[in-house]
């Protein structure tokens, strides 16, 4: 035990160490961390996106970005004098393209996932769409380069897409776009600020301290080396990682059921009504499933709750199928919350947008009209959103990130999530159903 406490405090000093150095040299403060804008796909990430490789954007340098994207992701140049590239272009009422670039006869199409789920057939729409043009792209752009699944290709072959990541195809175009504007200081700022953020999320800020632990691991103590009390701690931390998470879904479940002072009740679908609709319950094995390194299907787990109103037993029952309320863990790891439509009783299935889009489109309003930040969209969602605080559940590394388990450890990640729960009922509840116009919903 002394051995392991020693190894423990020598780390400490060592991140401490890098803490300094990075407070010294200012690479703590970002101002997109202080604006709470690190994940926001579209005011942050698309936007950033857009607004750079725009031969006529606000950075006054013409087409030098466009062509070092070009030239990063081998895209043909002719015509890139007269680039376009938009963000949320809309293609058809239930898609939005995160970006979309045209150079001469080329069309790329980028899906930019940070958080947000894969939708159905997302992928093979967006390809259908880039093929009108001669030569055409479609870029899957996530943190680290990861591989669509399934679900978003429809038929498309996994072929037809080029994953890229932030992790190294962005961070090393913003290197090649930082050279081009040294002497431009404000601008090269901006760009160096957007660049430490993205370190942060891929893990890249934490490089140099990675190679200090690795040496402090390689050290001998006696007869012993450093790195033999390793995996120890590893499965300490994993086992730290899966209790903390589980008390965090049983806390959530707990805390979203008192409602004894309000006007309508939650209650959670028990084990047999959600494996018929189907949805993946959360219990303490998936969720040491989900902290396995590799396993697939890991994520899309959570609560699914009915809501029953005092004053109105059909609010959330539309053309006989039940509306519900479900949060769980995206394919990112991100915690959030949205409706969700099922069958009625005899047959119990979840219901898709393609299927029922009338109903789909009269809840999406509901919420919008209620609340702002409800998205719709997505062909199994009728309409989702996060937290004001996001509740970050990945655990690529074989647990929580460090941030995201000192979170739950000091019980702060719940009452921001139940708080946004409640209010969105609360809301609904305090708004008069709108007519649906629609003989078909009821």
């Amino acid at each position: 035990m002394r051995e392991e406490g020693a190894l423990l405090a020598q780390a400490r000093v060592v991140t401490a160490g890098h803490e300094a150095l990075a407070a010294a040299n200012g690479h703590s403060f970002n101002l997109f961390s202080i604006l709470g804008m690190e994940t926001d796909e579209v005011h942050t990430h698309s936007a950033s996106l857009a607004e750079l490789p725009n031969p006529q954007g606000s950075h006054r340098q013409g087409s030098v970005f466009v062509r070092l994207f070009a030239e990063r992701f081998s895209i043909p140049t002719d015509g890139i004098e007269s680039a376009r590239i938009w963000s949320e272009g809309v293609i058809d009422k239930a898609s939005r393209i995160d970006l979309i670039l045209l150079i001469g006869d080329t069309c790329v199409v980028v899906e930019n996932k940070i958080r947000a789920p894969d939708q159905c057939r997302q992928l093979e729409r967006y390809h259908a769409y880039a093929s009108q043009w001669p030569n055409h792209r479609v870029l899957y752009l996530t943190l680290h380069g990861d591989a669509p699944g399934d679900y978003t290709l429809g038929d498309l072959s996994a072929d037809e897409v080029v994953c890229v990541s932030y992790e190294n195809d962005v961070l090393g175009w913003l290197d090649d776009c930082i050279k081009e504007v040294a002497r431009v200081p404000q601008l090269r700022e901006i760009l160096a600020h957007y660049q430490t953020l993205l370190r942060k999320l891929t893990g890249k800020a934490t490089g140099e301290l990675v190679m200090d632990l690795k040496d402090l691991l390689r050290q001998q103590q006696g007869d012993a080396y450093n790195f033999e009390l390793a995996p120890g701690i590893a499965r300490a931390m994993t086992a730290l990682s899966v209790e903390k998470e589980w008390k965090f879904w049983r806390t959530l479940r707990d805390r979203l059921a008192e409602t004894d002072a309000r006007p309508w009740r939650m209650k959670r679908l028990d084990v047999k009504e959600a494996a018929s609709v189907p949805l993946k319950e959360v219990d303490e094995g998936i969720i040491g499933h989900a902290h396995g390194i590799g396993n697939k299907n890991k994520w899309r787990y959570g609560w699914t709750f009915r809501i029953e109103s005092d004053g109105d037993p059909e609010r959330y029952r539309i053309g006989g199928h039940d509306v519900l309320l479900r949060i769980e863990c995206d394919g990112g790891g991100w915690g959030f919350y949205g409706f969700i439509a099922v069958g009625n009783p005899a047959t119990g299935r979840r219901l898709s947008r393609s299927e029922h889009g009338p109903l789909f489109e009269e809840w999406g309003g509901r919420l919008s009209k209620v609340e702002d930040g409800w998205r719709t969209g997505g062909d199994l969602w009728v309409a989702w959103a996060w937290p004001d605080e996001d509740v970050p559940l990945q655990k690529a590394a074989g647990w929580l990130e460090p941030a995201a388990l000192r979170r739950l450890l000091e019980g702060k990640a719940v009452d921001a999530l139940v708080t946004d729960v409640h209010a969105t009922i609360d809301a609904l509840e305090g708004a008069a159903a709108a007519p649906t116009g629609s003989d078909e919903l009821r």
